[in-house]
């Protein structure tokens, strides 16, 4: 007779034991259960680690109290009041708060087993069933590159001595909770996202230095400043098909993604970028062909630093620099002020590219999210939906992270000539790969 394992947590030590304080001082005024406090903690840190960008997340309530209790929703609101869960100081719609761990208390970690006899561990394990389900509806490629991800063993010994070397107590905590996940293959998940079509798994949000620690010999084929390559493509798209046309005969789709751009930037964006095209040369002194000249040799990023002519600008400050252009909005309104969030940053990047600065800016207008959400389903309709169904064709099931794959080390020579193939066929151009060992020397 098979025995079931209990569900391991990983939390943070010293917000245990604060917790633990805390109840024993101010005891709740209803019946309650120790373990719905602790998912709480495990629940907001997976959102965590799979939303890394943001400082505070909402809680969906409905979900919590399907898998936990009815009044889930007493459980966050007190420790809320003891200032164990921060709570943000703005609503979305007047309705929703967003939560974080209190950042003081990610300090150590302590192990919590859920027991196979309680009901939080039953709908914990009848919801992932349910989740696998989707499984089945999958494209025929994916399936196999789901099965590969289901074998995938690391080393979680020389993994856990890695995590013990960090300085940083709270990441230390995430790395244990991100590893936990995946040794316990019930909880590793695989899934596209249903708004950028990324498809999403514990090796995605797993933090890069960590997956040398997969077993067997790996390489990764990663795409060169892929965010700016799929930027450039949207720019030529726009400058082959609706600057040299009038605007009411645009195209209908962009090509791979069979999306009306206009539609989905809005109309009044690409009646504005008209009027700069016909007021300015589209851009001027070549600004087009050095920003594609940079970005299909895997350059840019260098470039940028070498143009803004600062050589105290970091590899990462640059990046800093892209992510604000891309997924930043224009103007948040503050204590009744217009403001320029990452102002300094899009400064930079104007200074060395106007003209592109001028029409990411016309593009982000309506909905700044438009922008990067275009570009993230152009990246992911490529990768997933081109190169990984024909290396699965070419009996080379891969793991994928976004805009690079991963392939055993024979199957690596193959694997690029396919990638540089896929790229040349549907844009002309074959780009800059960076191709390394997962394994660190």
């Amino acid at each position: 007779m098979q025995v079931s394992k209990p569900i391991i947590l990983y939390l943070p030590e010293l917000f245990v034991i604060k917790m633990e304080q805390y109840i024993a001082t101010h005891p709740p005024s209803w019946k309650y259960s120790i373990e719905y406090f602790y998912y709480l903690a495990h629940h907001l840190t997976i959102k965590q680690i799979q939303q890394n960008k943001k400082e505070y997340l909402p809680l969906n309530t409905k979900y919590l109290k399907s898998i936990t209790v009815w009044n889930i929703y007493q459980y966050i609101k007190y420790l809320v009041n003891g200032e164990i869960l921060k709570r943000d100081n703005y609503t979305i719609g007047g309705k929703t708060y967003h939560y974080k761990l209190n950042p003081d208390y990610l300090k150590g970690f302590r192990e919590y087993e859920i027991k196979p006899d309680t009901n939080l561990y039953s709908k914990l394990i009848h919801k992932k069933k349910l989740n696998r389900s989707h499984i089945n509806r999958l494209s025929p490629h994916l399936k196999e590159m789901y099965r590969l991800f289901k074998k995938i063993e690391l080393d979680y010994g020389k993994a856990k001595e890695w995590v013990k070397q960090q300085p940083d107590e709270a990441k230390k905590y995430y790395y244990h909770t991100s590893l936990q996940m995946l040794k316990d293959k019930r909880f590793r998940y695989f899934k596209r996202n249903s708004t950028n079509q990324r498809l999403d798994t514990n090796l995605t949000n797993l933090k890069s230095e960590l997956r040398q620690f997969i077993k067997k010999d790996y390489i990764s084929i990663d795409l060169a400043n892929s965010q700016p390559f799929f930027l450039n493509i949207l720019l030529n798209h726009i400058k082959d098909n609706i600057f040299n046309i009038n605007t009411k005969d645009i195209p209908l789709c962009s090509g791979l993604l069979g999306i009306d751009i206009v539609k989905w930037f809005g109309k009044q964006q690409f009646n504005t970028l008209s009027k700069i095209h016909h007021n300015e040369p589209f851009f001027k002194n070549g600004e087009l062909l050095k920003f594609q000249e940079t970005v299909v040799t895997g350059r840019f990023y260098d470039e940028l630093i070498s143009s803004l002519d600062d050589e105290t600008l970091s590899r990462d400050e640059v990046k800093e620099i892209l992510f604000a252009i891309l997924f930043s909005r224009n103007e948040i309104f503050k204590d009744y002020k217009k403001i320029k969030p990452y102002s300094k940053e899009k400064r930079l990047f104007a200074k060395v590219f106007p003209s592109t600065y001028k029409i990411v800016y016309l593009l982000k207008y309506k909905d700044h999210r438009k922008l990067s959400v275009f570009l993230q389903r152009l990246e992911s309709n490529v990768f997933i939906d081109l190169i990984c169904q024909i290396l699965v064709s070419h009996d080379i099931v891969p793991l994928t992270i976004h805009d690079s794959i991963i392939v055993t080390d024979e199957q690596a020579d193959e694997a690029l000539h396919i990638c540089e193939k896929v790229f040349d066929k549907n844009f002309g151009v074959v780009p800059c790969f960076h191709v390394e060992s997962l394994k660190k020397n």
